[in-house]
């Protein structure tokens, strides 16, 4: 059994300024996928991430897992359509993996 977690977060408005919940939320559920065990039995973790990229890797690099493929989506995306079709063309080329999927 192969076991991809897609994750879809934000940690910066478009102009770069940090939400600070976001921050926290994005944090903290990282832990619980470190807790869960899922993590570490997931063979790929793929995080979408809106908004501004250079300021969203400074916050990602904080609490993403180093194992993540990191999506950065830009500024303009405000949405976890982009996360979401990252996931659906996947499955596609992966047919023999379970998906996890959380927002």
């Amino acid at each position: 059994m192969r076991i991809a977690v897609f994750y879809h977060g934000l940690f910066v408005n478009k102009s770069g300024e940090l939400y600070p919940a976001s921050f926290f939320i994005v944090n903290e559920q990282m832990q619980a996928l470190e807790k869960s065990g899922l993590l570490a039995a997931c063979d790929e973790l793929v995080v979408g991430l809106n908004g501004e990229p250079s300021v969203t890797m400074d916050y990602a690099n904080l609490v993403i897992p180093k194992k993540a493929k990191i999506l950065l989506h830009g500024a303009e995306s405000f949405a976890e359509n982009l996360t979401l079709v990252a996931m659906e063309n996947f499955a596609k080329d992966h047919p023999d993996y379970f998906l996890c999927y959380a927002h």
